[in-house]
């Protein structure tokens, strides 16, 4: 690492960077001349007085809309029992017992499920 890219000013310059909320990555950008995401990674781990640790971002779930399927006898059936057009969801069982949703669909798995699975974070 060079040390010509530390300056005071942009050592300080970083760590208000750091402490408004912005990634290595982007310090690095707005910094410039060659200081890379790396080099504020080892700066930061290096000052950990200066460069306090922040909570890990808390994974935004998506809200599952409408009603779950009517299952026809409410536990589904084996799974490879399951039918061409009838939803593999799991909703039972362990190994070889384990039970599908079985609701209509014309994928793998039925709207509510397909919303459940595929979740955007």
């Amino acid at each position: 690492m060079r040390d010509d890219l530390w300056t005071p000013h942009v050592y300080d310059w970083a760590k208000e960077l750091w402490a408004k909320g912005m990634s290595s990555s982007q310090i690095a950008g707005v910094i410039g001349h060659g200081m890379t995401r790396a080099a504020v990674n080892a700066k930061a781990f290096r000052h950990r007085n200066d460069f306090p640790k922040r909570p890990p971002p808390v994974p935004k779930r998506a809200a599952v809309t409408g009603p779950a399927p009517v299952v026809d006898n409410g536990a589904g059936r084996v799974w490879t029992e399951r039918r061409f057009g009838e939803c593999a969801f799991p909703v039972g069982g362990v190994g070889a017992d384990t039970r599908s949703c079985c609701a209509p669909t014309t994928g793998v798995y039925c709207d509510h499920h397909q919303e459940v699975m595929y979740a955007r974070q």
